[in-house]
């Protein structure tokens, strides 16, 4: 069995790769179908995207676009051998498979057969057969991409498409303004609970734990996507934890060495986070680890 796409498909998905990560630094995801031919050889063909928030180290795409994809790519290919192939990319990083990829491949496992693809701006890739009965077995193969050439152009009409299905997750606190290595917003609450003084203490430590998870997420972000280096990145943390301590809120943030940077990838922002003792029930990071499970069981796939 071999597996092929044809080069304006893959073209098409390098291009939406690419243009991503020349506007945002992030990944995006879409979906396509892969039929069998006489051969028994299997095509990825189609590739599309969809409504999605994307950012350095994720993309999660609307449900319900999802959904309605699924349905018309069903009754498109009623009368071919068709399965479904998740694919996404890793911006600038390299193709590989992280621990969000494997568990989003995990949730084919409903079918007999899946693919997945991960590419990056480089045309590096990676390309999983998944086998789900009788035996699960999973396997990387070499995909034949049919007439590829070089070099690029991305068209005017798919630049145009990213920009309007793709966002970036919204932030309560950011802007581009930094003072001392920490965001601030003077149209809306400073970071961290500066000026909750006339709150309860819980309040005050829930709002900063919000904030703080959303600091984290941009800078995990900003640092994969190759937008500064790792000892920026360990000065932005090492920054934020210092103001916590000056603000009084009992939380810190991990430092994640350098060798192990990768771990970024599969790990979510509130993972990092630390507290004293006595504050845990103010935790807000199980309600939204529910909501992203939630979310991510429709998506794509994974950054």
């Amino acid at each position: 069995m071999e597996v092929c796409i044809n080069k304006k498909d893959w073209n098409k998905i390098i291009n939406y790769a690419r243009c991503s990560s020349d506007k945002w630094g992030t990944e995006i995801g879409g979906m396509a179908v892969t039929i069998q031919d006489d051969d028994d050889d299997w095509i990825i063909k189609d590739p599309v995207i969809m409504k999605q928030e994307v950012s350095g180290g994720l993309c999660e795409l609307d449900k319900t676009k999802l959904a309605e994809y699924y349905s018309k790519m069903a009754i498109k290919y009623s009368k071919k051998n068709m399965r479904f192939c998740w694919w996404h990319s890793h911006a600038k990083m390299a193709a590989f498979w992280s621990g969000t990829d494997t568990n989003t491949i995990d949730e084919y496992e409903d079918g007999d057969l899946s693919f997945a693809l991960v590419v990056n701006v480089k045309e590096e890739y990676k390309c999983r057969v998944s086998v789900w009965k009788p035996f699960i077995i999973h396997e990387d193969v070499e995909l034949n991409i049919i007439d590829k050439t070089n070099g690029y152009k991305i068209p005017k009409k798919l630049e145009r498409e990213v920009v309007e299905l793709c966002t970036r997750p919204k932030s309560n606190y950011m802007t581009t303004t930094y003072k001392n290595g920490i965001v601030h917003n003077p149209n809306q609450a400073k970071l961290w609970g500066e000026v909750y003084k006339e709150d309860d203490k819980d309040m005050k430590i829930s709002k900063a734990w919000e904030q703080l998870i959303e600091y984290i997420d941009e800078v995990n972000s900003s640092f994969i996507a190759g937008e500064y280096g790792y000892e920026e990145y360990a000065s932005k943390i090492e920054k934020a934890n210092k103001k916590l301590k000056k603000a009084g809120i009992p939380l810190s943030v991990d430092l994640v060495s350098k060798n192990h940077f990768e771990q970024l990838l599969s790990i979510h922002p509130w993972d990092l986070i630390e507290c004293e003792n006595g504050y845990e029930h103010l935790d807000p990071s199980d309600a939204l680890a529910d909501y992203h499970s939630w979310n991510q069981s429709f998506q794509k796939w994974r950054v």
